[in-house]
């Protein structure tokens, strides 16, 4: 929560526009009437009021008070830019363009002095405000931070607690309301839930219904706190403040709030001579710090190579026919090219981005599975292939009509579950990367030598998952970063277990020069990613993919940005791998472990502060304070 360009002038003294930290405290003899959650221009009326410099607070010698001479409301969300993908990508952004208004200009002299809410345009301001617990507006706790404005409707209420004091009206008074244009809107929220328990209107249309996206989160939290009896979701699971429209039909359905998650970065990674900071959310201590380690050695090495050798997103129907040579018929029909051009055809031509590339086909008894691969663009693609291979089954039964449709997944995608068709076929972006580490970087930062590190990965990767029956798991810990990297950037964090497909490959080689060095690979076959769709559009994710410069759609050349993506997934696994078997080799890991993955902060959690006690902001010497060891 920041401020930008607030103004604060003196009636009965000129004196020029000056930038200033707010916080609204109540303890002072100078009451201000406090203004919703929106945006307001704060005009001084007495000439005895100053601003403290220490604590950044109005005071006034005189009982005058602040006079609010402009306040406006305004859903102020972030300046995303979607390129259009597929259809249901697109159909998402039309109906967000509809909901999304016009945008006040920043040059605008008269435009309020701060907001709420928005950090996608106050990022270079660094002034914070700091809000009371009875700021209305405010209503069971749910601290803010991330997306746009969430939703300004509810500003208007007064108070939650004064809403508290309202005797529900009866049912039959609610019911005949609700027919009404603005009826729903018009009850409290223990009307609604009256209403919601009676069955009279689904709790999953809430947001809809009301046209307020956060008051209907938080009716329904106070539902599911009331029926599970847990009210730590409304002390410590914060909703409020957060841009809903771009979860609302596109991410998640029955919300109760957001997940907020610690996010890093590592590097930067030099890949293929550019450099990139990586984004990574996780929860695992010494993860991030492991991951730059060996972004250092890597950088001090002269980088990493890498390359796309691989790219198709896959989708299998299953098709049965009455009998086993029906079967064997329609699998030697799809294999001739006359025949897959006709299916190419119609695959293609659900789409401006999907294009067939092969078709897999695998036969048992009557069943026939036909594995579809195509390129999506920047896409993960699910969806789209998905309907092109509707489309093309469709096409196959014109020639075998007597073949029924089993299933349009068939479970030889395969798709977020560990199989060996992606090992060995590949699905989404199938990358391999490179790196020669010089023997005294090996020595001084990676403090091991080069000897020990192929024995350790012969011994665990190879050996040691070899033993284990492992499917594509020859890595140290591969979906550590895909799973950290996936979270940060909006992708699918299910498809981290066929994503992580990895082996790593380390030698000792000799240079010209007859020195030892150390020759690093990964070969990542099924990476599936995307940066457009699904959750990349929201805010914080998309920022994380701005961070990396691969969002959206590449207009240029549909699928570069993707690509570009998952050389840098796998770039930076090798900067991780490199990392924890040195640690390994060096025997540092269970102490690197206890510095940095250990608390050393004693925690009751039945004692944690709430957000409710800091509803807007927690300030950061507040923060800090609560955090110190005991």
């Amino acid at each position: 929560l920041k401020s930008q360009k607030t103004t604060t002038t003196k009636s009965t003294k000129k004196s020029p526009s000056s930038t200033q930290k707010l916080s609204k405290k109540t303890d002072h003899n100078h009451k201000c009437n406090k203004a919703p959650l929106q945006e307001i221009e704060v005009k001084i009326t007495s000439a005895d009021t100053h601003l403290d410099a220490e604590s950044h607070t109005f005071l006034s010698e005189s009982s005058e008070q602040c006079e609010y001479v402009e306040r406006r409301e305004r859903a102020l969300t972030p300046n995303n830019i979607v390129v259009q993908q597929d259809s249901d990508t697109e159909s998402v952004i039309v109906e967000n363009k509809k909901r999304r208004p016009n945008r006040l200009s920043a040059d605008d002299k008269d435009s309020p002095s701060f907001f709420l809410g928005d950090d996608s345009l106050s990022d270079s301001c660094d002034d914070l405000i700091s809000l009371s617990d009875s700021d209305p507006g405010v209503m069971d706790g749910g601290g803010g931070g991330g997306g746009g404005g969430g939703g300004g409707k509810n500003r208007r209420r007064s108070s939650a607690k004064s809403e508290e004091k309202i005797k529900p009206r009866p049912l039959s008074e609610l019911t005949a309301l609700l027919k009404t244009e603005e009826g729903l809107k018009t009850m409290t929220d223990a009307e609604i839930i009256s209403l919601v328990d009676s069955k009279i209107i689904p709790q999953y249309k809430l947001e809809g219904l009301l046209d307020d996206p956060e008051r209907g989160v938080k009716i329904r939290r106070n539902i599911v706190a009331r029926d599970s009896k847990c009210t730590s979701i409304l002390e410590n699971l914060p909703f409020t403040n957060y841009d809903y429209k771009y979860v609302l039909g596109a991410c998640c359905e029955n919300v109760i709030g957001y997940m907020p998650i610690p996010l890093g970065v590592a590097g930067p990674l030099l890949l293929d001579t550019k450099k990139y900071h990586i984004p990574m959310a996780t929860t695992e201590g010494c993860l991030i710090a492991s991951t730059n380690r060996g972004c250092r050695a890597l950088m001090l090495s002269g980088g990493v190579r890498s390359a796309i050798v691989g790219d198709g997103m896959t989708r299998a129907p299953c098709v049965k026919f009455p009998n086993a040579m029906r079967a064997a018929a329609a699998m030697q029909w799809m294999q001739r090219p006359e025949n897959f051009a006709k299916i190419k055809e119609s695959f293609d031509s659900t789409s401006r981005f999907a294009r067939l590339d092969r078709v897999l086909t695998r036969i048992a008894g009557p069943y026939v599975y036909f594995r579809f691969a195509a390129t999506t663009g920047d896409a993960m693609g699910m969806n789209m292939i998905s309907k092109g291979a509707e489309l093309a089954i469709m096409k196959l039964k014109e020639s075998f009509p007597d073949m029924e449709m089993s299933v349009l997944s068939g479970n030889f995608c395969s798709d977020k579950k560990p199989s060996a068709v992606n090992w060995i076929e590949g699905r989404g972006k199938s990358v391999v990367c490179e790196a020669i580490i010089p023997g005294n970087i090996v020595r001084d930062v990676l403090k091991t030598n080069i000897t020990a590190l192929v024995k350790v990965n012969i011994s665990k990767n190879l050996i040691g998952s070899a033993v284990s029956g492992t499917i594509g798991g020859y890595n140290a810990h591969a979906a550590n970063i895909v799973a950290a990297m996936y979270i940060a950037t909006g992708q699918d964090p299910a498809q981290s277990i066929g994503s992580s497909n990895c082996i790593t490959i380390i030698e000792s080689i000799s240079n010209n020069k007859g020195e030892e060095n150390l020759y690093i690979s990964c070969t990542m076959p099924s990476l599936e990613l995307g940066t457009i769709g699904g959750g990349t559009i929201l805010p914080p994710q998309a920022s994380c993919l701005d961070l990396l410069g691969v969002r959206g759609s590449c207009l240029e050349e549909p699928g570069r940005n993707a690509q570009e993506f998952a050389r840098i997934v796998c770039g930076t696994v090798l900067a991780a791998e490199l990392s924890l078997l040195s640690a390994l080799a060096a025997g540092h890991l269970v102490k690197s472990h206890m510095k940095h993955n250990r608390s050393t902060i004693s925690i009751d959690a039945s004692t944690l502060s709430p957000f409710s006690s800091h509803p807007v902001l927690r300030s950061t010497s507040q923060f800090l304070t609560q955090c110190q060891p005991q």
